[in-house]
């Protein structure tokens, strides 16, 4: 019981300090010097550097000119061979997963065709999107296909162990 009789005198003590205080800076906050200062100043706020897009169309050009070069490279050397210096570590981490059909792909491209693929604008048929692939160390043994369905054909066929005609 005393501790809700000092509850109550604790409360109109505080109720009557503040009646105090706003009828004491009422004067003050009509002319605006005290009490609610108001909406705080407004700070500028620093603005974004807009620099004009950069054109790496030259940048992406090259990149293309390189991969075609390597795909070259590698179906010559029957195998992936290693990757030119200066590609984007998407290139590097995409190239040595391709395979033999895909670098035929690569090549057989234009340039601004390789130059939409590496940058995601539309794909190449045939060959995967950029992305990263599990390297591939050599390619597998082409599939000789016989020019002709005659008899050295089918020989050569059964020689390689696999069935006639």
């Amino acid at each position: 019981m005393l501790k809700s009789i000092l509850n109550a005198l604790v409360s109109g003590l505080k109720a009557s300090a503040r009646l105090l205080g706003s009828v004491l800076t009422a004067p003050l906050r009509m002319f605006g010097r005290g009490g609610d200062a108001g909406a705080p100043p407004k700070i500028p706020m620093p603005q974004p550097y807009e620099a004009p897009p950069e054109d790496r169309t030259k940048m992406y050009e090259d990149i293309a000119r390189a991969i075609m070069c390597w795909a070259a490279d590698s179906v010559l050397a029957d195998r992936p061979v290693d990757l030119p210096p200066g590609l984007p570590l998407t290139v590097r981490e995409w190239l040595p997963g391709l395979s033999r059909a895909e670098c035929w792909s690569l090549m057989d491209a234009d340039n601004n065709v390789v130059c939409g693929h590496i940058q995601g604008l539309f794909p190449l048929a045939g060959v995967r999107a950029v992305q990263r692939l599990p390297r591939v160390r050599a390619w597998p043994a082409e599939l000789r296909t016989p020019e002709s369905a005659g008899f050295a054909a089918i020989a050569e066929l059964e020689m390689l162990g696999q069935p006639g005609a």
